[in-house]
């Protein structure tokens, strides 16, 4: 399927934006398999076979099926109380949204400001958690990749910042792989 240049290139917004590959459209134009039976049961129950070694659980896994958003809203509800207050680190636009969705769970949420078009800056957040001296904190939201404005945190840096305060807080990132096909943190 060829596209006019009048409309511009077909692309995928989330994450992104991220121009879809004509190979990737051709793969796509197929019929629907067959949910009941057939190849997609076989993959399927191969994942619920392989992913609690994956987890590092014998536990029974549980798959969730949404965007980045999705993933954000199950963090918060999973890990966090109402009335709990959360650092989010500012690097782009996305984990302030995270941030206002976690508002809306009931959680304070305090967003440590930063450029928005550049990475989280470590020793910022180790002063601040270094000033949490109640330990109201109990966790710290950021993204790895800004995929908006292509901003990558160092996970390991904002890892290590957050240590010194005792207990730390939960680090709670949201991961993708990057441009290079590294896996995040």
């Amino acid at each position: 399927m060829k596209t006019s240049l009048n409309g511009g290139r077909e692309f995928v917004a989330i994450p992104g934006p991220s121009v879809v590959p004509d190979r990737v459209l051709n793969a796509m134009n197929r019929a629907m398999p067959d949910i009941y039976g057939g190849e997609l049961v076989r993959v399927l129950e191969s994942v619920f076979d392989d992913l609690p070694a994956i987890a590092r659980t014998e536990g029974t896994p549980f798959i969730a099926i949404g965007n980045g958003h999705a993933a954000w809203e199950m963090a918060t509800t999973n890990t966090l109380s109402r009335g709990d207050q959360v650092l989010v680190l500012q690097s782009g636009q996305f984990a302030v949204n995270w941030g206002a969705m976690t508002a809306v769970a009931g959680v304070e949420v305090e967003v440590l400001p930063g450029a928005s078009d550049g990475p989280v800056d470590p020793a910022a957040v180790e002063v601040r958690l270094r000033a949490d001296a109640e330990r109201r904190i109990k966790a710290v939201l950021m993204v790895q990749v800004d995929t908006g404005t292509s901003v990558r945190n160092d996970v390991p840096a904002v890892g290590r910042a957050h240590q010194p305060a005792p207990p730390p807080p939960r680090l709670v990132v949201g991961s993708q792989p990057s441009h290079r096909g590294e896996r995040g943190e």
